[in-house]
Order: structure tokens, then sequence, then C-alpha cells
């Protein structure tokens, strides 16, 4: 995880973690997800759909944010409200997690 780190944060300011829903937005998902994975390669797109996919992003996020001197990443979701709600969800369990 920590090269692939580096790679994104010599390429950018700020990492950039993205969380696709693939059936959502009349199906474009997959141009969407690629589109996405070209720019930031696969290690930084996670479609939310393949099991286990939202919780290496969100360990992906955690780990970022622990870096000595990196910034928090940002996260972007590609998906309707109930994505959005999804990775807000998800997150909010695994700080609890951590905190308990």
């Amino acid at each position: 995880i920590f090269s692939v780190c580096f790679l994104f944060y010599d390429m950018f300011e700020t990492p950039i973690v993205v969380f696709v829903n693939a059936k959502s937005g009349g199906r474009h998902g997959p141009s969407v997800l690629s589109a996405y994975r070209s720019v930031l390669g696969e290690g930084a797109v996670f479609d939310v759909l393949d099991k286990g996919s939202l919780t290496r992003g969100l360990t992906l996020c955690y780990e970022l944010a622990r870096l000595p001197g990196c910034p928090v990443p940002r996260i972007v979701v590609a998906g309707g409200d109930g994505t959005g709600c999804w990775i807000l969800c998800g997150s909010e369990e695994r700080r609890v997690g951590e905190e308990g």
C-alpha cells in the first residue's frame, strides 16, 4: 500500500481515493471506473459492488491520513445518494471501531 500511496502523493498535492457504484447513473459505471483508473491508477479507484472493495478503499484512506506529512485524502464518490451514504456509513463504522 505504501508504495502506491507515495505514487499518488507525488502526482497530486492531496491524495484522491475514488469509490464508484457501477450500477448507478444509467449503468455508466464501467466507463467511469475506466476513466478514473486511467488517471489515478487501479489502486486508488474502487468499485463498491466488488466484495471487500469498500473496506480496502477506506483502509487506504486511513493509512494515507496516518502518513507523516501527508494531507488527508479527498474522497470522490461516483454514484447516487445511496452510494454516498454507503461510503459515509462505512467510514463512520470504521472510526467508531477504532475508538472502541
